[in-house]
C-alpha cells in the first residue's frame, strides 16, 4: 500500500508540473 501511494503521489507532482508548465505556456501565447 505504502508503495502505490507514493507512486500515486509521483504521478500527482508530475500533473501539478505539467499543469504549470502549461500555465506558462498560455501566459506567453496570451500576453
Amino acid at each position: 500500500m505504502k508503495a502505490a501511494s507514493r507512486r500515486i503521489q509521483s504521478c500527482s507532482l508530475i500533473l501539478t508540473d505539467y499543469g504549470s508548465f502549461v500555465n506558462i505556456l498560455t501566459g506567453i501565447i496570451f500576453f
